[in-house]
């Protein structure tokens, strides 16, 4: 596997009409769809979730999130002492947490209403056959 997790780094302008957050560095072009998650605040942790194939693009919106990924070599017995790669990311930047299809995501609201904006490379179709669930308590972030 070639690609591996990584934090893009975005940036800000600041003029007198306001702000405009950009990432210039972010390539888009073999994503297919997009949503948001809003995760509860009695349940702050969404995971483990991965895909074979489907790779993910992470944004915070709003608030706080503490992005994980873990390479899973075998999905049918995930290694537990793997260490996930780990990116935190505030709404105020443009900054972007990018998974790669063999890994499992996790992400953990670190402030209540935080909301995160997934792309993903995969159609809904594609994605529900490379779909695999690991304990949330499988790993820490």
């Amino acid at each position: 596997m070639d690609q591996v997790p990584k934090l893009i780094v975005g940036a800000r302008h600041v003029d007198e009409r306001g702000s405009l957050l950009f990432n210039n560095e972010l390539n888009i072009l073999n994503f297919r769809r997009m949503y948001i998650i809003n995760n509860s605040d009695s349940q702050p942790f969404r995971g483990w979730h991965g895909h074979e194939f489907e790779s993910k693009i992470f944004i915070t919106l709003s608030g706080r999130i503490r992005f994980g990924a873990v390479r899973v070599k075998d999905w049918s017995a995930p290694d537990k002492s793997e260490v996930p790669q780990v990116a935190e990311l505030k709404a105020d930047s443009l900054d972007v947490f990018f998974v790669p299809g063999g890994y499992a995501n996790g992400i953990l609201s670190l402030e209540p209403g935080s909301q995160a904006l997934v792309i993903s490379s995969s159609t809904l179709s594609d994605s529900l056959v490379d779909d695999y669930r690991i304990e949330s308590s499988f790993w820490k972030i």
